[in-house]
């Protein structure tokens, strides 16, 4: 639990005193960190990045960023479990709302 906890400070120093675009563009950049805790964290935050982004954004620059991650980057079960779990909530809130 401790780890966690690190990551969340971690990506929270880096995002104080942003702008709210400025923020998910570090969450999205950071979806490739090493540290499996900070992926972790940034996956768990997809949803608010889908709502800075936008409907259009969204389905055109994060989807094919996620599906990116699942088939060439990630290898940690948990990140995949979590990513599959959040990219579900982003088609649900895409095509459902």
């Amino acid at each position: 639990m401790e780890i966690v906890f690190d990551a969340k400070k971690e990506i929270e120093s880096k995002l104080e005193n942003l702008d709210e675009v400025s923020k998910m563009s570090i969450l999205i950049d950071e979806l490739k960190n090493e540290n499996n805790n900070v992926r972790l964290y940034c996956v768990k935050h997809l949803t608010n990045i889908a709502e800075v982004l936008g409907k259009e954004r969204t389905e055109e620059e994060l989807i094919p960023l996620l599906i990116d991650l699942i088939i060439n980057f990630e290898t940690e079960d948990e990140i995949l479990l979590e990513l599959s779990n959040q990219f579900v909530l982003l088609v649900i809130n895409i095509y459902l709302n």
